[in-house]
């Protein structure tokens, strides 16, 4: 899979998106840092997602601290333009749960060919 993280940085570089990714991506997983401490956005990549057996690939938003619930209501309230700028629905995942410090917002692809390198 590290080729896969090596590969995505590369195009993020190529397009001139800032991201700093955390080094190195590991198996399924790479994280990048946004500017902010408590944001960050996580990519992930399952040859067979564990739940399903399924492959699957998303990207999530995790917003962190005592303001992340604050900063995921403002999300969501324009989740409508999210929505168009995506071309899909976004799902949202708001924890109360106190052991949990953060809540996403992430999109992702069930059932697809991870390794097909060709399909974009």
């Amino acid at each position: 899979m590290i080729p896969y993280w090596t590969a995505l940085r590369g195009y993020l570089q190529q397009e001139g998106i800032q991201l700093q990714a955390r080094q190195p991506g590991s198996g399924r997983c790479q994280i990048f840092d946004m500017g902010r401490r408590t944001f960050c956005l996580e990519a992930w990549l399952y040859t067979r997602e564990p739940e399903t057996g399924l492959p699957e690939i998303g990207v999530r938003l995790r917003m962190s601290g005592q303001h992340g619930p604050a900063h995921f209501h403002l999300l969501k309230g324009q989740s409508e333009e999210i929505e168009r700028e995506l071309g899909e629905t976004p799902k949202w995942r708001k924890y109360s749960d106190p052991t949990r410090h953060f809540n996403v917002v992430y999109v992702d692809k069930i059932d697809v060919d991870v390794t097909d390198e060709d399909d974009n």
